[in-house]
């Protein structure tokens, strides 16, 4: 009784598949489109409208909800707001073009390329029946097992082509040049153009006519046409993982035309590449020989696109179909096309299809959704998020830098910024190494050197054609890459540079320089980790936020160095100079620019000014000032330099201290801190006086470190320009009341400036605020039980 139950339960449910795939079948081949005003093409050919019942099985077969339809067509629709212009076929037939259509004449070649399929006859007639004629007809079979049956085909064809005036040539190799072939065979083409046609594919009488016309289209010259094509997936951002270009969902990519979801081409559509046909200008054929191919088996579409954009920034351009008149359509046997399927439908092959072209965007390889996502971050800007790029040299440079790229990748994870990472990769070091030293699991270095994660960009510089290369090569091609890569990340905030660390290879300068050139063309704030205490910076960068790396770059620090030695002890005060020198020299400046102002006592022997002389400062400007009349230290230090802008800061600091290895680190991460939180009121009192150090026990009496608190005991003063104006005037005053010398940190001065303008001061509240932020946390982090910043 069970058995019988069970079986009848699966003949109904039989029964209503079948009727549920005889309604769709019926619905979609009663929706799809005439063909019999084609009829006289394919006389003595058979038509395609006997392909019709096995593409309506094909559809139902793929059937899916209304639910997933709408969700294509929601796709379609972002797709084609993305597009800057949508031009119909109509519209680009009245746009103006170098296509003189009297003459009837294409200079084009055209190449069918041949193995296995019956179709060839079916071409040629298509060939025949353009209404504008090509100037050649290429027929290639590659290692094809009917290669006598197609010259047998061609053969029988050459009068009627003669008769045209189009020259037809039978091209065969015993060697199996897979999908390059054709592309290679196009190099040899003489004619202006070349179209390159799948054996599936028939095109309608008018389609020549309206490639060439568009080809012509000023604003159109240089890119490849097609009539069928793909744009790729969205990235999934919460993971940052790219889904299969297949996949038929709303994470899928889209195809045009496809007749599953009822999407066609009625409008000219940039796509991320085509398929199946392309027409493009003969010398950009050459552009597909630039890098090397990952595989012979597949892929020339992608990579066809792919350095068209990438080294002619020339798109590729789905042609628009005029829906009532399939004579100006790609593939007017679309349906059979459908129905019969290619190699690149298998498992494996989409397998190695999405991971194709997800290495080509590691590579910095634009796609139409990535760029709408470029522009979507572009107009959002609100959500405070730091962008770091950084960039990484060398498998020694990632060993060096792991800490900061852990704490960048928790940043990316806890929502704090966006962390994207650039290798030069190829000969100066594998993607597979550095992403080992960084400290990624093996599983997570499959799928970042793959492409499968979006944010690791392999330049590969190098690795497509080994060679010597010279410093110009190196500088040029990391400035490319760079820049492909820059731009894909835009809007960034930072990009992370070492300079420190030995590099992946050779040309070392002209690596940093083309980083240097790249950053600054697009105006993006660049930090060089340029001593290992600069890589102390590792924990704050996520959290810096957008506010706090817009006034990276704005402000601009002096160190003046007070070198006024007690009178006999000239030569222990030169020594002590040259260490505080030496000292400043070797600290970590982020590859800020800083000026060194040395001022000397009138009074100060002449070793000490030979030392200052002879320093060599790689941060900035340098200048030795030196009294010739006796006055006070504080007088000289404050009419030795004067701001010249609110953005100016300076610390003053005697060269009988030292200073920490980290202690620009901390002073500037503090004011740009404060300069974002209030606008740079607030800077000029946090920076008034502020205190830089305190002694320490057990060690140098007077190192310089960095102090949060304006109340400790100070070795050293960091000013604002207003700050530093105000002493200016009130140091002045009371020299001009004959009060007596005026001291930098004088509390009495320091009341004046309260009374006098409240803005050179911070209030209470403005610390208070100061002290609830990451940064302050971070910096009090830092600074160990001796009150210095630690380097290690």
């Amino acid at each position: 009784m069970n058995h019988l139950k069970v079986t009848f339960t699966i003949f109904i449910l039989l029964l209503c598949s079948h009727v549920r795939f005889s309604v769709v079948a019926s619905k979609v081949e009663a929706e799809l489109p005439s063909y019999t005003n084609l009829d006289i093409l394919f006389e003595g050919h058979g038509s395609p409208l006997k392909d019709l019942i096995p593409i309506a099985q094909e559809i139902a077969k793929y059937a899916q909800t209304r639910e997933r339809h709408n969700v294509k067509t929601k796709l379609l629709q972002e797709t084609r707001d993305m597009q800057t212009h949508q031009y119909n076929l109509r519209d680009l037939l009245q746009m103006p073009s170098d296509f003189d259509y009297k003459r009837r004449f294409s200079n084009t070649t055209v190449i069918l390329n041949h193995w296995k399929r019956n179709s060839l006859s079916v071409q040629l007639d298509a060939m025949l029946a353009q209404n504008v004629r090509p100037a050649a007809v290429w027929v290639c079979a590659f290692n094809s097992p009917q290669e006598k049956y197609y010259q047998k085909v061609v053969n029988n064809y050459r009068q009627s082509f003669a008769n045209a005036s189009v020259e037809l040539s039978f091209i065969a190799s015993s060697f199996n040049f897979k999908y390059y072939g054709r592309f290679q065979l196009a190099l040899r083409a003489k004619t202006r153009y070349v179209w390159i046609v799948d054996d599936d594919i028939i095109p309608g009488p008018k389609f020549l006519a309206a490639l060439t016309h568009t080809a012509g289209i000023k604003q159109f010259r240089g890119a490849a046409l097609g009539s069928i094509g793909w744009i790729m997936p969205k990235l999934v951002e919460t993971s940052r993982y790219f889904p299969s270009y297949r996949t038929p969902t709303d994470r899928g990519g889209l195809y045009f035309p496809d007749l599953r979801w009822d999407i066609k081409s009625d409008i000219l559509y940039e796509a991320d590449l085509l398929c199946s046909q392309w027409f493009l200008q003969v010398d950009s054929v050459k552009l597909l020989f630039r890098e090397r191919w990952v595989t012979y088996q597949t892929g020339e579409d992608y990579f066809l696109a792919y350095s068209l954009r990438r080294y002619a920034n020339a798109p590729s351009y789905i042609m628009p179909m005029d829906l009532e008149d399939p004579a100006t359509w790609g593939n007017v046997d679309i349906v059979n096309g459908f129905a019969s399927g290619n190699a690149t439908t298998t498992g494996t092959m989409i397998d190695v299809r999405n991971d194709l072209w997800h290495g080509l965007v590691a590579r910095g390889g634009k796609y139409q959704f990535l760029l709408q996502r470029q522009k979507l971050r572009e107009g959002d800007q609100g959500d405070g998020r730091t962008s770091v790029l950084v960039v990484i040299d060398g498998a020694g440079q990632a060993k060096a830098m792991d800490k900061l790229m852990m704490a960048l990748n928790a940043g990316q994870r806890s929502g704090t910024c966006d962390f994207y990472m650039a290798m030069t990769g190829g000969s100066r070091g594998s993607c597979r190494s550095i992403t080992e030293e960084i400290g990624y699991s093996r599983r997570q270095r499959a799928r970042i050197c793959k492409g499968g994660v979006f944010g690791f960009f392999d330049l590969n510089f190098g690795g497509d054609f080994p060679r010597d290369t010279r410093s110009s090569d190196v500088y040029s091609d990391i400035l490319f890459r760079l820049g492909e890569v820059l731009n894909m990340t835009t809007p960034l905030d930072l990009v992370v540079s070492l300079t420190h660390e030995p590099s992946g290879g050779e040309h070392v300068d002209a690596v940093h320089s083309a980083v240097e050139k790249a950053v600054s063309d697009a105006g993006v704030v660049h930090i060089k980790m340029d001593s290992p205490a600069s890589l102390q910076a590792y924990g704050l960068l996520p959290k810096l936020g957008k506010r706090n790396v817009a006034h990276w770059d704005s402000l601009h620090f002096a160190v003046i160095v007070s070198h006024f030695p007690q009178t006999g002890g000239a030569s222990s005060g030169a020594q002590q100079l040259k260490k505080l020198l030496s000292g400043l020299e070797s600290a970590a400046y982020l590859g800020a620019s800083v000026d060194l102002v040395v001022v000397i006592a009138s009074h100060a022997k002449d070793e000490g000014k030979e030392v200052a002389r002879r320093f060599q400062w790689s941060h900035g400007s340098v200048r030795v000032v030196q009294k010739l009349a006796p006055c006070a230290p504080e007088q000289a230090v404050l009419e030795a330099w004067t701001p010249t802008s609110h953005q100016h800061y300076a610390m003053v600091v005697s060269s009988d201290h030292q200073v920490s290895p980290g202690y620009f680190l901390g002073l500037k991460l503090h004011a740009i801190q404060v300069a974002a939180a209030t606008s740079g009121v607030g800077m000029a009192g946090m920076m008034g006086g502020m205190g830089m150090g305190k002694g320490g026990q057990g060690g140098p009496p007077s190192e310089v470190v960095f102090c949060l608190e304006q109340s400790c005991a100070p070795t050293a003063a960091a000013y604002s320009a207003l700050a530093w104006s105000a002493l200016q005037r009130g140091c002045a005053g009371q020299l001009a009341l004959r009060r007596g010398p005026c001291s930098l940190n004088d509390p009495l001065l320091r009341k004046t400036h309260l009374t006098v303008d409240s803005s050179v001061l911070a209030t209470t509240n403005e610390n208070a605020t100061f002290k609830n932020t990451d940064v302050y946390k971070y910096l009090k982090a830092l600074v160990d039980t001796k009150g210095r910043l630690r380097t290690g």
